[in-house]
């Protein structure tokens, strides 16, 4: 279906009652986002536009031709990093008191199957952090940090807005699920399982077929800030932590700080010296939002809204993204986040090497770089998508970049807010707002007629200009590697040998017989491992 009559068919009257918000929490009630459309299958989905730019990737590199004379630069790979969808609360304090019922979980609609392996093909690990919180049920029905009905939607309306741009439009991907064209990766835990369950089923709607994804223990997570597999990134955190209380103890709370305190107490009725602990009353104000939970008039005002978003996202950012003041930034984004940056650039380069090998072969063959099945693509070894999955723009459309047979055109990673905020600042970005539910990062890969290669960022679904770090809104694959990600990759073997690994990681991963006592991301802030580490790294 052409995009243009889908989105006249689908916005009719008799259809626009059924708009739902697609992140929910502070973001909507502060007005970050817009209202978007659930849309079925064959629609395109959210925006309701053509991506900026026109059908080229090139907009802000000075070389893309316009969408008027029909771009040929040619997108061939895109790597999605997303925040889970909505759940419920993790924390224990604020909301009990308010009495709400967590009565919003259960099956939104019917998923497609997936298996969830190690990368070596293992069953997926046990988790006690995630078995512990399944466990704990709240009144209503629901289980601690559980994916609700509206995560469960904003999970598949974001895979729908993937197949809209990258099968619909670019015709990156087929229209159906075909092995190996997608690779889904997702932290250990049920929320982001099953968030990239709901993903795939926007994308791939239909398939019957179980969907391979991989997960690892968390000692060798990647997705996040891990402090189980790095003892120094867990000192550099436990150094920051205490230096914000040490300056806090010495100069103590600004003005506006201590007001937004006491006008937080008078709502919630608490005693006049009692602390508030934005990240956690961020947490609980955020589900009981999204969910539409009643909250006190006090807190309803978006003057305090916003405060509480603010120092919530300062103090949370001070201890996985420091600020280039502290003159510990490039360490903890390079303990934290080094190996999954290196992970992307590597896949970037193995992508461009294989469209350039791609792209010899059709030219040897006679042939152009397909969009359709055809005899040249054939010939040459070189894979293309079903003529059902052509680009969906037509003149202006570019053909996706040929590529070998199995070479993937989309990495999944499916992670939490702690996978989105560090990575905004490693390309340059202040992180002012919590990332809401279902936050993404898109890195685009696309490729000239000349054979270069650039980068193009989108975030939340807009192009997020990298003109600060590359000097235009794209960046050239080297420089981005070099510049812009350089200081903070890692390899595995460098991340082991910079973080001093705990001695229990002796052996490979699944066959753990003991629990590392270090403290975690995803732990509760009053547990008995967690409490060696900050309270603050709590994962949201």
């Amino acid at each position: 279906m052409d995009p243009a009559a889908a989105i006249r068919a689908w916005t009719s009257a008799a259809n626009l009652r059924h708009a739902i918000f697609a992140a929910g929490g502070f973001a909507a009630a502060l007005g970050f986002v817009h209202f978007v459309l659930p849309l079925p299958p064959e629609a395109p989905a959210a925006e309701f536009q053509r991506p900026a730019g026109g059908s080229g990737g090139g907009s802000g590199s000075g070389t893309g031709s316009s969408s008027s004379s029909g771009s040929t630069d040619q997108l061939v790979l895109a790597q999605v990093v997303f925040r889970h969808g909505a759940r419920t609360p993790l924390g224990k304090r604020y909301w009990p008191e308010l009495g709400p019922k967590w009565d919003v979980c259960g099956q939104a609609f019917d998923a497609v199957p997936v298996e969830v392996t190690t990368e070596d093909g293992k069953p997926r690990p046990a988790n006690p952090d995630d078995e512990k919180q399944i466990n704990v049920r709240y009144a209503g029905g629901c289980s601690k940090g559980e994916l609700t009905l509206i995560g469960q939607e904003q999970a598949r309306e974001f895979g729908r807005w993937l197949r809209w741009r990258y099968s619909m439009v670019y015709g990156l991907l087929p229209g159906s699920y075909q092995e190996g064209a997608v690779l889904g990766r997702t932290t250990n835990y049920s929320r982001t399982i099953a968030t990239l369950q709901g993903v795939l089923s926007g994308l791939f709607p239909g398939t019957k077929q179980p969907i391979r994804v991989h997960t690892t223990e968390e000692i060798d997570e990647i997705l996040y800030s891990n402090i189980k597999s790095c003892r120094k990134l867990e000192q550099l955190m436990q150094q920051l932590h205490k230096q914000q209380k040490e300056e806090l103890r010495h100069k103590g709370h600004p003005q506006h700080t201590e007001e937004l305190q006491q006008r937080v107490r008078a709502a919630l009725g608490l005693p006049p010296d009692e602390k508030v602990h934005f990240v956690d009353l961020h947490d609980a104000m955020t589900t009981m939002l999204t969910h539409a939970k009643e909250i006190p008039p006090g807190l309803r005002d978006e003057a305090v809204l916003r405060g509480i978003n603010h120092h919530a996202t300062e103090r949370f950012m001070l201890l996985i993204a420091p600020h280039p003041d502290t003159g510990k930034d490039q360490e903890v984004l390079r303990l934290g986040m080094g190996v999954l940056m290196h992970t992307m650039v590597g896949r970037m380069e193995a992508a461009a090497a294989a469209a350039q090998a791609g792209s010899s072969q059709a030219a040897a063959s006679g042939g152009g770089a397909p969009a359709g099945g055809d005899a040249a693509s054939a010939s040459s070894g070189v894979s293309s998508l079903p003529a059902a999955a052509a680009p969906a723009g037509g003149a202006n459309a570019a053909a996706p970049a040929a590529l070998p047979p199995g070479q993937p055109r989309m990495f999944l990673y499916s992670g939490h807010d702690t996978s989105v905020m560090p990575l905004l600042a490693a390309l340059g970005k202040r992180v002012e707002n919590w990332p809401p539910y279902l936050s993404n990062l898109v890195l685009e890969l696309w490729r000239r007629p000349s054979g270069g290669h650039y980068v193009k960022v989108l975030h939340n679904r807009s192009e997020l200009p990298l003109t600060e770090l590359c000097g235009s809104a794209t960046c050239e694959l080297q420089l981005f590697k070099d510049k812009v990600i350089g200081p903070y990759t890692l390899t595995r073997d460098q991340h082991r040998q910079e973080c001093a690994l705990h001695f229990l990681h002796d052996q490979p991963a699944g066959e753990h017989t003991e629990t590392v006592q270090v403290g975690s991301s995803f732990q509760e802030s009053d547990s008995t491992a967690a409490s060696q580490a900050p309270a603050a790294p709590e994962e949201q």
